[in-house]
């Protein structure tokens, strides 16, 4: 079974920190997962392709967990460029 999700994320100003913060990560393939991140203006697009459940929700746990952090880490530094 082949499965995929697709998320759209509208992060403003600090889609460009997230994108650069987490693609580099996005470099290490998981096995049984394809993870695509890209980037339109403000928007992110996150693609995944997984082989099973398992497969997809330990991509979607890892890859939404990193654009998290990287989301809360750069705020400080989007709102002292305001």
């Amino acid at each position: 079974m082949r499965l995929r999700a697709e998320f759209e994320f509208s992060l403003g100003a600090a889609s460009d920190i997230v994108y650069r913060s987490v693609l580099p990560e996005l470099g290490d393939q998981m096995l049984r997962s394809r993870v695509e991140l890209v980037k339109r203006d403000d928007l992110l697009e996150l693609m995944i392709e997984s082989e099973d459940f398992t497969a997809m929700r330990a991509a979607l746990n890892s890859t939404l967990r990193l654009m998290r952090i990287a989301c809360e880490l750069g705020r400080p530094h989007v709102l002292n460029t305001i």
